[in-house]
């Protein structure tokens, strides 16, 4: 009987074809354990140093412990400027500093700390260089649990962002002009003081595309999107309306009703393609990482995307109305781009480059910047979206953590605070993960399927990461 075949989320802008074509769990697993230690040392000694930061026991995974998550007063508040940042960013950002500054100095000044990245820093060199352990429970006595990263990944690298995020509720902005920093400011503010009320909906809509033929696509909207829009609010609890727009209604008509039209939710929840274009393609930095609609004929068309096919930062209407939405994009690319490869990292030695360097989605940063009032927090994913995030047994519980997150955010809990289920899964994973590597080293033998099966897990769970303030609540709550 043939193997069964794993798909991968991810369109290639200018082909419309895969960016991995579908694989064996073998053919996966080849990729990470192709290699005895003795043939490759080097990455044996590189991976026990990454499990060293990543896989800590139980006992520490506990995030904050005995305060409220929702407390800043208790939490602490926290924000980390990249190197060379100006002072007019800072000046930017001037009123939510001082907004969170009184909430997390209420009973003590200290519980509100500015720091200063020191180029090249590790996670661990920056806790201890702060006064904190490296893979212990936060304490705000020493750092915050809410950090907001001021930069781009080039200057504080998304691997640092996912590392840190192990044990803290870390967010980050970059944009590329000091007006959209000022904006993104008000509209957090505005939004938390009443001064401007957002006035969507107390409502969760669901976006899941099923292109034709595609099997990827068919496995998130009927195996994630279509569960979740089933049992997230669960049976005698009301206040919150779900609406779910699948398949034939995934089209970008109904995206842009979503995203600032008539039909925009407090929290929206997408899953798609995601589109990818390789550096020397001048469309990268504005388009990578825009989502594919219904609008696309699949996999079979042979005459690639087309730009009415997907939706981009530019298709954002200036007059649309995003102020208070929290968005969760499940596709490749959607929160941002690293230099390097993830996925072939631990296959080569040395991994392609895919960008001229690291960047936020621009989708992601119009988003949050809008000029009539922004999107509160955007969740999104870094390098390529994997099925094996959700899949689970037939009772389901492979979406478990993606509903349990969307849960605490519908009552309200912070974003930060929401998205520790991805953290928790993606140390989890990790300490597994460490298992199987160990078994390699002693020539033991190791499950294929098991290992790709984990290793996409993980590499999916490490790479969501919230684009904006993590102490930040759904609109109404």
């Amino acid at each position: 009987m043939a193997e069964k075949k794993l798909y991968f989320n991810g369109i290639d802008g200018r082909t419309g074809k895969y960016l991995l074509p579908p694989m064996t769990s073998r053919e996966v697993s080849a990729l990470g354990l192709s290699a005895t230690t003795e043939e490759s040392p080097e990455r044996w000694a590189w991976f026990k140093s990454w499990v060293s930061r990543h896989a800590a026991d139980d006992s520490s995974r506990d995030p904050i412990f005995d305060c409220d998550p929702r407390n800043l007063a208790e939490t602490g508040w926290g924000v980390i400027y990249a190197p060379g940042t100006s002072w007019q960013v800072k000046k930017a950002l001037s009123r939510l500093l001082e907004h969170r500054r009184e909430q997390a100095g209420e009973h003590d000044p200290s519980y509100f700390k500015e720091y200063e990245y020191q180029s090249g820093e590790t996670t661990s060199q920056f806790l201890r260089r702060n006064g904190a352990k490296p893979g212990g429970t936060a304490d705000a006595d020493r750092v915050p649990y809410y950090l907001l990263i001021v930069g781009s990944p080039e200057g504080i690298s998304f691997q640092f962002q996912s590392e840190l995020d192990v044990s803290y509720a870390v967010g980050r902005l970059h944009f590329d002009n000091v007006e959209d920093y000022e904006a993104y400011a008000s509209s957090v503010v505005d939004a938390e003081t009443g001064k401007r009320r957002p006035r969507l909906p107390r409502q969760v809509s669901f976006f899941g595309v099923r292109n034709e033929g595609d099997s990827a696509t068919r496995q998130t909207a009927d195996e994630l999107v279509g569960p979740l829009t089933h049992t997230l609010v669960e049976p005698g609890k009301t206040g919150w309306d779900v609406l779910a727009y699948l398949g034939p209604k995934a089209d970008k008509e109904q995206l842009s009703r979503l995203l600032g039209g008539p039909d925009t939710p407090a929290l929206l929840f997408t899953a798609s393609h995601g589109l990818r274009f390789p550096p020397e393609d001048e469309r990268q930095l504005d388009r990578q990482g825009a989502l594919v609609c219904q609008d696309w004929p699949g996999p079979g068309d042979e005459n690639g995307v087309d730009q009415d096919q997907y939706f981009t930062g530019d298709d954002l209407s200036p007059d649309a109305h995003l102020h208070g939405l929290v968005a969760f994009l499940f596709a490749c690319y959607s929160g941002g781009t690293p230099w390097r490869d993830n996925f072939e990292q631990k296959v080569l030695g040395k991994p392609p480059e895919i960008a001229p360097h690291a960047f936020v989605s621009r989708l992601s940063q119009r988003l949050l910047s809008h000029g009539n009032g922004g999107a509160l927090a955007v969740v999104g994913h870094v390098d390529r979206t994997w099925t094996t995030s959700f899949e689970g047994s037939e009772k389901g519980e492979g979406v478990d953590v993606f509903r349990n997150t969307l849960r605490r955010l519908l009552a309200g809990h912070t974003v930060g605070w929401a998205m520790e289920y991805f953290n928790q899964t993606h140390a989890a994973l990790a300490a597994e993960l460490s298992n199987l590597w160990e078994s390699q080293h002693f020539l033991e033998a190791v499950d294929p399927e098991w290992f790709s099966d984990l290793w996409m897990a993980h590499n999916d769970a490490r790479n969501f990461v919230v684009l904006g303030d993590p102490a930040v609540k759904l609109a109404g709550t």
